[in-house]
């Protein structure tokens, strides 16, 4: 499928509700439907954002969008649509630095104290102290691994990657004053140097895919430098 990327600038700041609300208008016309599996990148930086996508997935090719975020009017304009070409090319055994944003979480099935829980539930894998919680490690270096085909495990291993815990929405959530009909949360920040790909095809198509959860808020973009 042949990708695009397109550029927008806005009147104000964009926050991650109008990145998300940029992605699905653009994806969609009308129904919006489960795109969990579908290979995009969304990101900004202060007025600026940028969607690449397959281009046939493009179902409203408007040049203008206008959206509520609260009490403020968020206009954004289409400056340039363009082909992605990728300006990085990643190959097997190189040693690369990375850097990202992601939501994620797993499932637990006890409780604190060990005792089976009758439903499981779900949280971060990291603490407010951005410790590990227990028996979550092993399989969130697993499944960076997987889904960057970067060598997370031994860089862990070899103290060349950190993890840190963002709180974003959880303080309101414990003080009862949010009123979002989404929150942030669960949000990691990934910091890593002297990592080696191990799979280079998944590597490379970091720049045109996100991971994780919350994707079209823009969580999950993983920067190889």
């Amino acid at each position: 499928m042949n990708k695009v990327k397109l550029t927008f600038v806005a009147n104000k700041n964009i926050s991650a509700e109008t990145i998300h609300s940029l992605y699905t208008s653009v994806r969609f016309l009308n129904e919006k439907k489960e795109n969990a599996e579908e290979e995009f990148k969304v990101f900004n930086n202060g007025r600026m954002a940028t969607i690449i996508m397959n281009e046939n997935l493009i179902e409203n090719n408007q040049n203008n969008f206008t959206f509520m975020n609260f009490d403020d009017e968020i206009k954004l304009k289409l400056l340039k649509k363009e082909p992605f070409v990728s300006d990085v090319t990643i190959k097997q055994e190189d040693v690369v630095s990375v850097f990202g944003l992601i939501s994620h979480t797993q499932k637990f099935y006890t409780n604190e104290d060990g005792s089976k829980r009758d439903n499981p539930v779900e949280y971060c894998v990291l603490n407010q102290l951005s410790q590990f919680k227990p028996k979550t490690k092993k399989q969130f270096l697993s499944y960076l691994t997987e889904k960057t085909g970067l060598d997370f495990i031994s860089a862990e291993k070899e103290g060349n990657v950190s993890f840190e815990r963002v709180v974003s929405d959880e303080n309101e959530i414990v003080n009862g004053k949010t009123n979002k009909k989404v929150l942030m949360r669960n949000i990691i920040a990934i910091n890593g140097s002297m990592l080696k790909v191990i799979n280079s095809q998944v590597a490379n198509s970091l720049s045109y895919k996100m991971i994780g959860k919350r994707k079209t808020y823009g969580f999950g973009n993983i920067t190889i430098l």
